[in-house]
Order: C-alpha cells, then structure tokens, then sequence
C-alpha cells in the first residue's frame, strides 16, 4: 500500500544531492530530521545541518559516524529485519527463507522471521556491527512482513527481537510503518513504548506512483485516517516521523505550514531513492 525505504546506493553510486526546498537549513526547526539511507558517504557534508538522520551503516565506517557527531548529528541506522534484499553479501544465506516476493521490488522477497537463525544474525551479528561502529540508535525496516504472514508466530518473532534489540544494546528504535503489527500489539494490551521510541510513517498527505516513477497526492480520507492514527500513536507515547514524497515546491511549502504546528519530525524528499 505504501512505498518501502529505498536501497539505490548500491544501483546508482552516483547520487544526487537533495533539492534545496527540504527544510535541512534550520537544525531548530521540526523539519531537522532527514532520512538517507540512498545516500553516498561521499555525500556526508549534506547531513551536517541535520539533528537526526537515517542512514544505512553498512556503507560508513566507524570514523565517518563519529564524523556525524562531532556536528552533533544523532545518527539511526536502517536495519532491515522482514525481507532480504538481493545486493545484501548474505542473501546466499538465508535465500531459501523468503515467503513472498516483495511488491514494486523485484530484488527483495519477505522472508521467515521465525526462523532462529535468521533471528540470531540480526541480533547478534548485523545489528552488533552498526552498533560497534557508534551509532545512536536503529530505524527497523519492513514490520509489515506481519501484514504478509499474519499469525502468532510471525508476531511473537518480531516482539522477541524487538525486546532483544532493547535488552541487548539499550538503544532508541524507531519503527518504520508496521500498522498491522502495532495494532496487533495494541490489541494485546502491550505497552508499544517498550517496544520502540518512535515510528516512522511514509506517505501521509502524499504516495509514491511506482509506474509512473513520481510522487502523487493522497485522497483526503486516506490522509484523514493517517493523521488521526498518527494522533493515537502521539497520545501512546510515540514519537513521530514522517517522510513525504514531493517534487512541487508550492504543495512542499503547504506541507511545512501543516507538519510546523505539530511535534512530528518531518522529512520531504522528491525521490523515492531517499539520497
């Protein structure tokens, strides 16, 4: 339904710097959030005026990081713990796990999150690795791989390595999307913020057209829906994030006069790729 964080850095080397409309100058400003994991190391300087960003530590080395916060930039690494992308150098291991292509995605499939060894390397292996290279916390991909295999096991898998994350490392998680599974949670009577520190929503007043490769508006009762869900998330105690797809810079001008008035953090990008 919605559009997925891109993984174009390892496709297109060659990346863009983002447009000068997206509100990265003012570190003061609810739009001082900005979410790059398509984005080039090469390109670090872009990310000095932000104070959060999401990057995918896979591709920055220890000093790069540091780099970051010396201009005191808190740093979240992508961490994808539902599907398993093709470029990935350990798709080999875990190919036979995938349950699902992944739709608009051609190199990524859901995979079997209830598998224990595709658990472990995660939480002991990946997420150790970004953590050994000083990040500040993690941005979980790919949640809704409960909305692909919606049944217990699928739910206690990725509540298990949720918790694990928390125990092991002690560091903020931002989720990105996952609605099913939140509600599910909700439902259950579980307390989310001891699950995550904040959630990631992308698309709310706007969408990604896959076919014809722009971003597009929302109706208003989809956005409507978005906006009260995100009030409930709010009023859970959840801190909230939000990427907008946009390359009009009346209707991005319109998006900063609505998200200025709330405490969301706000990044609006015109690519998809998020570079």
């Amino acid at each position: 339904m919605f559009s997925k964080l891109s993984k174009l850095l390892v496709t297109f080397p060659l990346i863009l710097i983002l447009t000068s409309f997206q509100f990265n100058t003012n570190k003061s400003s609810h739009f001082s959030y900005g979410n790059f994991v398509g984005l080039s190391p090469s390109k670090i300087e872009t990310l000095f005026s932000y104070d959060e960003i999401i990057i995918d530590a896979s591709y920055y080395s220890k000093e790069q990081i540091k780099t970051l916060h010396d201009n005191n930039v808190k740093v979240y690494s992508y961490l994808n713990i539902g599907s398993l992308e093709k470029f990935r150098d350990y798709y080999d291991n875990f190919s036979n796990l995938i349950i699902e292509s992944y739709e608009n995605w051609e190199d990524e499939g859901w995979i079997d999150v209830t598998n224990i060894s595709f658990q472990n390397f995660i939480l002991n292996d990946l997420s150790k690795s970004f953590i050994d290279k000083g990040i500040d916390g993690f941005f979980i991909d790919n949640m809704d791989v409960y909305s692909i295999k919606a049944n217990e096991a699928t739910f206690n898998s990725l509540t298990y390595m949720l918790k694990e994350l928390n125990s092991k490392y002690n560091k903020p998680i931002i989720i990105n999307n996952g609605y099913d599974y939140v509600e599910e949670a909700l439902r259950l009577n579980i307390d989310i913020r001891e699950l995550f520190y904040g959630m990631n929503k992308e698309s709310v007043f706007t969408s990604y057209d896959f076919e014809k490769n722009k971003p597009i508006k929302n109706s208003k009762e989809e956005t409507d829906f978005l906006l009260q869900y995100l009030n409930n998330m709010s009023h859970n105690g959840i801190n909230i994030y939000i990427i907008e797809y946009s390359k009009s810079k009346s209707f991005t001008k319109k998006l900063h006069n609505y998200y200025e008035n709330t405490s969301y953090s706000v990044y609006v990008s015109p690519r998809i790729s998020l570079d």
